[in-house]
């Protein structure tokens, strides 16, 4: 059995485990777009398992750098300031630094948040906007292009962007992303981690800014019938600009595990101020002690939950 971690994630054995079976670490690369990205590629020579994997939300947040791709569209996303990796890296420290400040004891793990792209030493993020896909098919088409055996890379379905049969442009009018379909491509993800032994549970973000908590219809249909899966972590994400009381508002009831039991994770979504499209920002963006509920906005409103997830596009 072969699969794709990092050399530290393979020697890393949790307390009271087994040895790991004898295995090689043997370079490996794959080519996405115009780039080739290297890892290490584990090879177990017994054909033994990992260990129980661990979710990376465990210990830490994730704060993730949204955006079309690495100096690419901008108007997009802050990753699309940035030309490489490194440099989305270090101009991501002051963020990571500030949620870091504010999150006492949790830690704080970047992650390119990208709509198919891969990265090697952070976490990744691939994004879908759906269009006339399934959650089905566009996972099959990440497995069948072997993003999913990296354990570093997980993903996010959008369903602003579901695009009726009679509809012209994806996300005029909203889109809607049923429950049922999600846990279908859901139930094939989960399979596929089981199938190679995957050592971390993967996040699956749902973007949403619509629900009947908060309005008259939703965004994601029978979302009360979102399933628990056993290498997942299944985490809505408020997504959406506006102002603090209303983000703050929205995000308790859209993540509030009262009306969808499922929900363990959380995450919000947050748009700092864009040159290249000035109104499709927050005003005023929350601060970070704000978006871990030490402080509230004007209006009195408190983060119930502190997010797992951070998104900043």
């Amino acid at each position: 059995m072969a699969i794709f971690v990092p050399a530290q994630v393979a020697r890393a054995v949790p307390s009271g485990a087994r040895s790991l079976p004898e295995y090689e670490v043997r370079d490996q690369c794959v080519v996405v777009t115009a780039r080739s990205i290297c890892g290490n590629r584990v090879v177990y020579l017994d054909g033994q398992l990992l260990p129980a994997p661990r979710s990376v939300l465990d210990d830490d947040q994730l704060l993730t750098i949204y955006g079309k791709s690495l100096c690419l569209a901008p108007v997009m996303g802050i990753l699309g300031r940035y030309c490489s990796m490194e440099e989305m890296v270090a101009e991501s420290q002051p963020l990571a630094h500030g949620l870091d400040e504010a999150n006492g004891e949790r830690g704080v793990r970047l992650a390119a948040h990208v709509v198919y792209g891969m990265a090697l030493g952070v976490e990744v993020l691939l994004d879908v906007q759906m269009g006339r896909s399934t959650p089905l098919a566009e996972i099959e088409r990440m497995i069948e292009h072997g993003y999913l055996a990296y354990p570093n890379v997980h993903i996010a379905l959008d369903s602003e962007f579901a695009t009726g049969p009679y509809q012209m442009l994806p996300g005029s009018p909203i889109g809607r992303l049923d429950a049922l379909s999600i846990n279908e491509g859901l139930h094939r993800l989960d399979d596929y981690l089981r199938e190679i032994g995957s050592p971390t549970w993967r996040v699956v973000m749902l973007h949403q800014f619509i629900d009947t908590a908060t309005d008259s219809w939703t965004m994601i249909p029978n979302k009360e019938l979102i399933g628990t899966f056993a290498y997942l972590d299944v985490v809505p994400v408020m997504d959406g600009f506006g102002g603090r009381n209303i983000k703050v508002r929205k995000y308790n009831l859209i993540t509030d595990s009262t009306i969808y039991p499922w929900i363990e994770r959380r995450s919000i979504k947050l748009f700092l101020p864009n040159p290249w499209s000035p109104s499709h920002q927050d005003f005023p963006v929350l601060t970070w002690p704000q978006v871990v509920g030490d402080e509230p906005t004007s209006g009195g409103y408190r983060m119930e939950h502190v997010p797992d997830v951070v998104v900043v596009a």
